[in-house]
């Protein structure tokens, strides 16, 4: 890709992310794909670029000061050349870690202790040995047959123990073993069968809690509605009793009245009469 596609901001923003990627001990592919992510990029063409550009700021130290680029943080390490015995030693190191189940890949990571790009480094090593080596891999198989390892093919074996026979206390130790076993098991089992019924108890008490909760605020209402309604009747208990009361008062008013009314009147008749008989009286 030519410089001229890759403006300073993105040259900056490139060398910024795998300075990032180094200081968190990533590899420069996998700094290349992040870049690559961010930038809508292939990673090879990033990879590239990346190469090239140091070479071009190795010349112009002018530009790197001008786009803040320390070259010291960006060497590029060339790996020595495998020795012989080092292929050996690799090759051999990794037959025996297959031995014990691990894949290639993961016998070459642990190799590299974790090191992404030395783990590709030999893990090409290795494929190449066995492409291209074949004396060098016959010669690491044939070592490993000494050492007491099994071999077939690519593929290496334990070597079959002597068959031996298992003595009374052999027996007896396996017995118990097979005791402590079966009891670790069955304490397990009724251990997991007891955390289950715990579990369905704490969903039942915790729904039981719930209905409880909600139970107890249904009763809240209710006896504020109670409190409530029990003041109305009181109040309306009052106001009847204010109403019979000025009834009352008013009746009493008015017989008293009537009554007065009635007794006038019969003291005016009689009156009335006594006048006439005196009258009548006179006359006579």
């Amino acid at each position: 890709m030519e410089n001229s596609k890759w403006s300073d901001r993105e040259v900056k923003k490139l060398f910024s992310v795998v300075e990032e990627a180094k200081s968190q001990n990533k590899s420069l592919l996998e700094a290349f794909r992040i870049y690559a992510k961010k930038s809508g990029r292939k990673p090879n063409s990033v990879r590239n670029f990346y190469y090239q550009e140091i070479e071009r700021l190795k010349n112009s130290s002018k530009r790197a000061d001008r786009l803040g680029i320390n070259l010291e943080n960006h060497l590029i390490s060339r790996p020595e050349r495998f020795t012989n015995e080092q292929s050996k030693a690799l090759v051999k190191e990794i037959l025996r870690k297959k031995c014990l189940g691990l894949s290639v890949r993961k016998a070459c990571l642990e190799q590299a202790g974790g090191d992404l790009s030395k783990m590709v480094r030999l893990q090409n090593k290795f494929r190449n040995v066995i492409k291209y080596e074949k004396d060098l891999y016959n010669e690491c198989l044939k070592e490993l047959r000494e050492e007491g390892l099994e071999t077939g093919g690519n593929v290496v074996y334990l070597k079959k123990q002597e068959e031996k026979r298992l003595s009374d206390e052999d027996v007896s130790s396996l017995f118990m073993g097979l005791v402590k076993l079966v009891k670790r098991t069955a304490f397990e089992n009724a251990e997991r069968e007891l955390y289950g019924q715990t579990k369905n108890m704490s969903a039942e008490l915790r729904e039981t809690i719930a209905k409880l909760s909600a139970a107890e605020k249904r009763a809240q209402i209710l006896k504020e509605d109670l409190i409530l309604q029990e003041k109305k009747n009181k109040a309306l208990t009052q106001e009847n009793l204010e109403l019979k009361t000025r009834l009352a008062k008013f009746m009493s008013e008015k017989i008293i009245k009537t009554s007065n009314n009635k007794n006038k009147s019969l003291a005016n008749y009689l009156r009335e009469i006594r006048d006439r008989g005196r009258e009548v009286k006179t006359k006579v």
